[in-house]
């Protein structure tokens, strides 16, 4: 060691350096990739496991990998055991049946609904008609790696709707998605960032060292004194934001690195650090020399001299890949919610369509009357999901030609209860359950199941309740035609203020005057 320059250590501890920080690069994207998958995969997982219908899955080669209780129960299979592992393409029921052509069709691809097949139970040596729906799983690559097998007994029809309501009354489902990946971050971010403070306290007896160790980071290190000039800058602040040290010594202040309409906030942030009453970890849009922009964490301190604050140190953090992340946990919200309601149509595709067109004209209107995109796709997926309680509702009330009867309106109604139920212990970030729970109430206090009115009824009950209400109206029910233009725009008018919100109706209004929404046309959005 004694035999080495200066300058061969500062090599060697640069290199040292760039070969850590790819390292970790390289953990935590493998991290995120691995628990996102872990996470996603939980859910199907747990959504298969509380299907009422006798599911299983196969993966790309026939093999059975995973059924559901109902599958046991339907077929008085003792033991998961006894079928995992095998082969479906060379199961000897399914070669005598002809079921083998449908899941290799399947495996190519395709969506498959089989014709009614006869089915003998090995297990029960009971005779069954069934018909199965078969649904591919594509990997991010899209890649076929399992295919889900859905089967609906039809010779005891009336007798799993007995079941199916009473089963239903005290089912609570589970939808869990966890959330945790972002927290971690944020706290491995905060650990890493207290362990650079601890280094910074350690160098300070060497302004040299200290401007050689930051220059080795990869995030922007910077220092600023009170008029918010930049001190110093490392040199991946250079080669982030595009900056030369001619412009640097020609003289940079600190909120140029912040967009326009970012640098209010910044600077009241700040001055709040400087006070010492400020927090950090606050997110901007920073913008570089030639006018890109990324998303940041910056991370501060003040620099204290003789008890009094002369300016600001930090750490600009890169969080592009983590809203990436955050984007795709979003988007895989969205596919599940809309994967939910799709499978809600094999038992009810008139719940199923309603859901649909509801979250979309919700959107619509939520669009119109200026909500953020953060609650637009959280009104959006408490639209898809608003009905998901009448999975309790027996079929033949839900397909019932001609008008229901007192009793079989309270078992409707029930719904809303058994959807909040269903949803009340997820952890999506919008208030889904609450949405399913009270979408039915109204401002005047008619609604039910609670009849709450005024201010206790959130803005996304009082856009669904409307949505709800036109395009339930302008649909054909098998208990009633459509209901005429003049008789939609009547109700929510006669309403506007008293039951419904009037602002939502206005947007409504808009909406079926502008031709966003054929009301003619069962809700068939232009």
């Amino acid at each position: 060691m004694k035999d080495k320059t200066k300058e061969q250590l500062i090599a060697e501890i640069e290199l040292l350096r760039k070969e850590v920080a790819e390292l970790e690069q390289e953990k935590a994207e493998r991290k995120w990739a691995e628990e996102g998958i872990k996470a996603k995969s939980h859910f199907l997982e747990s959504l298969i496991e509380q299907s009422p219908l006798p599911t299983f899955v196969i993966d790309s080669g026939g093999i059975c990998v995973m059924l559901n209780k109902a599958f046991l129960k339907a077929y008085n299979v003792p033991k998961k055991e006894m079928v995992l592992g095998r082969n479906a393409l060379t199961e000897p029921a399914n070669v005598r049946q002809g079921v083998v052509k449908y899941i290799k069709e399947a495996l190519s691809g395709k969506i498959v609904e089989t014709p009614e097949i006869e089915f003998i139970s090995p297990y029960e040596k009971k005779r069954t008609v069934t018909k199965s729906k078969l649904f591919p799983i594509f990997d991010a690559t899209n890649k076929l790696t399992n295919v889900v097998v859905i089967h609906e007994d039809i010779t005891a029809r009336k007798r799993v709707e007995e079941a199916l309501r009473k089963a239903y009354d005290e089912l609570e489902m589970r939808v869990e998605e966890r959330t945790a990946e972002l927290a971690k971050a944020n706290e491995e971010l905060w650990i890493e960032i207290t362990d650079r403070k601890r280094a910074e306290e350690t160098l300070r007896e060497s302004e040299g060292k200290y401007r050689d160790l930051a220059d080795l980071l990869p995030q922007t290190v910077f220092e600023m004194d009170e008029r918010r000039n930049l001190t110093f800058a490392n040199r991946s602040a250079f080669a982030i934001f595009g900056y030369t040290q001619n412009d640097f010594d020609r003289g940079l202040n600190a909120l140029q690195m912040f967009i326009p309409e970012d640098r209010d906030r910044a600077e009241e942030n700040i001055q709040k650090v400087l006070s010492g009453e400020g927090k950090t970890g606050n997110e901007y849009t920073a913008q570089k020399k030639d006018g890109g922009t990324f998303p940041c964490i910056i991370y501060s301190s003040p620099i204290i001299h003789e008890n009094k604050p002369v300016g600001l140190r930090g750490i600009i953090v890169d969080i592009t890949e983590r809203k990436k992340a955050e984007e795709q946990l979003e988007h895989s919200f969205i596919d599940l919610a809309e994967t939910v309601s799709r499978a809600m149509g094999f038992r009810d595709p008139y719940t199923s369509s309603h859901q649909r067109r509801v979250a979309e004209l919700a959107r619509l209107v939520g669009e119109k009357i200026g909500l953020d995109g953060d609650r637009l796709r959280g009104l959006y997926i408490g639209g898809l999901l608003h009905d998901i309680g009448k999975i309790s509702t027996p079929e033949s009330i839900l397909s019932k030609p001609g008008e229901l009867t007192d009793e079989e309106w309270n078992l409707v109604r029930a719904h809303a209860k058994q959807g909040y139920i269903i949803l009340k212990d997820t952890n999506l970030p919008w208030p889904v359950a609450d949405m399913a729970l009270h979408h039915h109430e109204r401002l005047d206090g008619s609604g039910y199941p609670h009849g709450i009115s005024g201010d206790k009824l959130s803005l996304e009950n009082r856009i669904l309740g409307v949505c709800d209400v036109v395009e339930a109206m302008s649909s054909r029910r098998p208990y009633r035609p459509a209901r005429s233009e003049e008789e939609v725009l009547e109700e929510i008018k006669n309403g506007r203020g008293t039951k419904y919100d009037a602002n939502v109706v206005d947007a409504m209004l808009r909406i079926i005057e502008g031709g966003e929404f054929d009301l003619g046309g069962e809700g068939k959005f232009e």
